[in-house]
C-alpha cells in the first residue's frame, strides 16, 4: 500500500507504521478502508511508470499531484545540462573505441585501415556541427 499525509496542502510519503506511531492511543484494525485513513490526513497513491529517457534526458525524482480525486507519483524529464551531454556522448564514443582496440593489433586478422578509418571517425565526432545534440555515428566495416 503507498501512501503519502497531506499537511498544510503538502503531500509526502507516508507509512501505516507512521500512521500508528503518530495516534498512539488508537487502535487501528488491520485492514484501513479508504474512509479511515483520509480522517487523519493519509491517502493511497499509485505510483505512474517511469518514462523512458532519450539520450538527452534524465528522469526527475517524482512529484505528488492529484487527478480527478486520486493520488499519483509522476515523473517528468527534464533535458540534461549541456556539460552532461558531452561527457554522455564521449563516454559512449570511447566504449565504441575501446570494442575495436583489437582490430590495430598486429595479429588482428581485420581491415587495419578501415578500422583505422572508423576510428578516426569515432574521434572526430566532437568536431561535428551539432555537437553534442545531434551526432552522425558511423559505422563500423
Amino acid at each position: 500500500m503507498n501512501l503519502i499525509r497531506v499537511v498544510d496542502g503538502v503531500p509526502t510519503p507516508y507509512t501505516v507504521q507512521q500512521l500508528k506511531t503518530d495516534n498512539p492511543n488508537v487502535s487501528f484494525p488491520k485492514n484501513l478502508p479508504t474512509e479511515l485513513l483520509e480522517g487523519y490526513g493519509v491517502y493511497e497513491y499509485i505510483e505512474t511508470p517511469k518514462p523512458t529517457p532519450t539520450r538527452f534526458q534524465r528522469v526527475v525524482g517524482g512529484a505528488f499531484r492529484k487527478v480527478d480525486g486520486v493520488w499519483a507519483l509522476k515523473w517528468t524529464l527534464e533535458n540534461l545540462p549541456y556539460d552532461e551531454l558531452v561527457l554522455q556522448v564521449r563516454a559512449e564514443r570511447d566504449f565504441l573505441l575501446a570494442l575495436s582496440d583489437y582490430t590495430q593489433l598486429s595479429d588482428s586478422p581485420r581491415d587495419k585501415q578501415s578500422w583505422a578509418t572508423y576510428r578516426q571517425a569515432l574521434r572526430d565526432i566532437t568536431d561535428q556541427v551539432g555537437f553534442p545534440e545531434t551526432i552522425v555515428w558511423p559505422v563500423a566495416p
